[in-house]
């Protein structure tokens, strides 16, 4: 027995009415609060990648897509919470060296920058200064030992000293 097949007619109709469909649903659904998007909310499995951050990059084309590529492969290097801030300084690093040579980047060079800029990025990493606890015990030049937090001026001190008292010279004398 064959199956019947539709004509272009009749799948053009189909898909208009099926838009005219959408297209009426539409703002009912954005009122409920429903969420429009054209992605699966599906995440696999250990991503660790929001959606809304993905789907932020599905606009880039050509040469921006490609570094973006590159700069995924080179993001794990770095902790969690600079993966996307390394993403996108590999991806303008590749723009400058686009922008600077005038030609397209091959693509081994592509990773090159990307490693160079991870490398970078830990020894800026390693080079920045410790911070300090306020809590943390520290000595005075007279050898006292206090808390930094003790050394920071405080504007309740201050009225605490009886500035009077220290101006008047039988004080001192």
């Amino acid at each position: 027995m064959r199956q019947a097949t539709k004509t272009d007619e009749e799948i053009t109709r189909e898909l208009k009415a099926y838009a005219r469909k959408v297209a009426n649903e539409l703002p009912e659904r954005l009122l409920k609060g429903e969420k429009i998007s054209h992605k699966s909310s599906y995440r696999k499995r250990g991503s660790g990648t929001p959606d809304y951050i993905e789907q932020s990059y599905d606009h880039l084309d050509g040469e921006w897509h490609d570094w973006l590529e590159v700069a995924k492969r080179y993001e794990h290097r770095v902790p969690n919470q600079d993966r996307y801030d390394i993403r996108h300084t590999i991806m303008l690093e590749l723009n400058r060296a686009r922008q600077r040579d005038g030609k397209p980047i091959p693509l081994l060079r592509a990773y090159r920058i990307a490693s160079l800029t991870v490398a970078l990025y830990w020894r800026r990493l390693k080079r920045q200064p410790t911070i300090l606890s306020l809590d943390q015990p520290t000595t005075d030049y007279e050898g006292n030992e206090n808390r930094l937090l003790d050394t920071v001026a405080d504007d309740k001190a201050i009225q605490a000293i009886d500035i009077d008292s220290r101006l008047d010279a039988s004080q001192w004398l």
